[in-house]
């Protein structure tokens, strides 16, 4: 059984995800990177909670592309969730 960590969201800004489509790689892995370094910092170990914040953290469009790409993922039979890394 895992242990709760209390996380203070503050200071880690949503991603964009509707940005400057040209950009958006190079954000994405800034972004990421900041947010690996948030959740070390909180002492977060647990893959399930580290899924749930990057989901949070990222913001609604971020939300709503994981989920789109999740349902895709499911429609073609593949049994695996998709993946949130690089």
């Amino acid at each position: 059984m895992s242990t709760a960590v209390q996380t203070d969201l503050g200071g880690i800004p949503s991603f964009d995800c509707k940005g400057e489509p040209t950009t958006v790689g190079a954000r994405w892995r800034k972004w990421r990177r900041a947010f690996e370094f948030f959740v070390e910092g909180k002492g977060v170990k647990d893959p399930k909670q580290m899924k749930a914040l990057l989901l949070h953290c990222g913001g609604m469009d971020g939300y709503k592309t994981y989920i789109l790409r999740y349902q895709r993922h499911q429609s073609r039979g593949m049994t695996k969730p998709c993946s949130l890394s690089r």
